[in-house]
């Protein structure tokens, strides 16, 4: 008999933990969101080192996702600043960079590349924002500065890579 009320009360109260659970997240009505995943030990802000006399900085990347819009990935990276060395960075304080975003997801051919310009000078700069198309569910992501494109065209930059697994509502 005993046994009988404990196995009624663990039944009573794991119900009524699930409907508490479940009707307080309800339906949700966010705006985006940082994506959840997992980056390892690679974190933003990333370092990058430019075309322009030794010129380096950094970038932050913020990676978000809209539950109402699934599949879809906004990245945004914002320059925080670039410095560089002698008379070529005092002539002309710009950095430029052509910020690689790789992923891997469900997609055929599964390996997307797109590549974003960025332009950074000694200040802060404005935030750039890009939006594409992924599949929904786990999906890698790689943001770099590679030197070489991919069609191996050579180019005179390099950044630490930001990456990790996210979840795509």
């Amino acid at each position: 008999m005993n046994f009988r009320k404990t196995a009624m009360r663990a039944f009573v109260a794991s119900v009524l933990a699930a409907g508490v659970a479940f009707g307080a997240a309800g339906t949700s009505t966010a705006a985006p969101a940082p994506a959840q995943g997992y980056t390892g030990l690679s974190g933003s802000p990333m370092w990058v080192l430019g075309d322009n006399a030794w010129c380096s900085g950094h970038v932050e990347v913020l990676i978000e996702t809209d539950v109402e819009r699934p599949g879809t990935v906004a990245l945004t990276l914002i320059p925080l600043g670039a410095s560089g060395q002698g008379p070529a960075w005092t002539a002309n304080p710009v950095c430029n960079l052509k910020i690689a975003v790789t992923r891997l997801d469900g997609i055929f051919p599964f390996n997307h590349v797109h590549e974003i310009p960025v332009s950074m000078g000694p200040e802060r700069g404005e935030p750039i924002r890009t939006e594409f198309a992924t599949t929904s569910g786990l999906t890698y992501l790689n943001v770099t500065a590679p030197a070489f494109s991919q069609r191996l065209e050579f180019r005179p930059q390099y950044g630490v890579p930001y990456g990790g697994y996210f979840l795509i509502p």
